[in-house]
């Protein structure tokens, strides 16, 4: 009888110390690169590191799949203080564009969306992510969801595209006032307030995840 409990013994320590590995390994890989990591344990299309960022911090959210769940991310993003540390490149901005070097307006709008459960499809890294302004624009047309600047009524959580080659997610309108948040604006994660909006010409259209 004693040798049959030590042996039981032995085994639930060795398969407690197997476990212990696999998770420290799985622990590894998410803090390396939180969006690969969640795309090789699970499907490809629209799985969101839900709650962690960049060096597997904590965005202490409740993230949900509306408008505000949209701007609370964004807010959160801001305050984090995210800016380039070379030329498009830095931790962040991997983390945003799945690990490629590139202007990354387009891929920051593609992970706030991803992480509030309204990815776009059939886009990079799975479908999640658009990488070209100009594609956020033509994804939210393709489905009849972009309305011009004159006539559009902008509400927070709406995706706002500038003629230049830009977009950013709205967090407020207050008459006459768009406040938005952008990413690679000058280099870094900003918020930029346009008064006027409705006649700046520069402000083509907003798209409704």
């Amino acid at each position: 009888m004693r040798g049959t409990r030590g042996q039981a013994a032995t085994e639930a320590v060795l398969v407690a110390a197997i476990l212990a590995f696999v998770g420290v390994a799985v622990l590894a890989a998410v803090r390396t690169h939180p969006v690969r990591a969640a795309a090789v344990a699970g499907p490809a299309v629209a799985q969101a590191p839900i709650g962690v960022v960049a060096g597997g911090a904590p965005l202490d959210l409740r993230l949900g799949g509306d408008a505000a769940g949209v701007v609370a991310i964004a807010a959160r993003l801001l305050r984090l203080g995210i800016r380039e540390t070379a030329t498009n490149a830095g931790p962040w901005i991997a983390t945003f564009t799945d690990g490629n070097a590139e202007a990354w307006c387009a891929d920051f709008v593609s992970y706030v969306l991803r992480l509030a459960g309204r990815p776009f499809t059939g886009g990079l890294s799975g479908g999640w992510r658009i990488a070209a302004a100009a594609g956020v624009r033509d994804w939210f047309a393709a489905r009849h969801r972009y309305v011009p600047r004159p006539l559009a009524s902008p509400q927070p959580g709406d995706v706002v595209y500038f003629r230049h080659s830009h977009v950013g997610i709205v967090v407020a309108v207050h008459g006459a006032v768009l406040t938005t948040i952008e990413g690679n604006a000058s280099d870094a994660v900003r918020e930029r307030v346009y008064g006027g909006w409705r006649s700046i010409g520069d402000i083509d259209g907003f798209g409704r995840p």
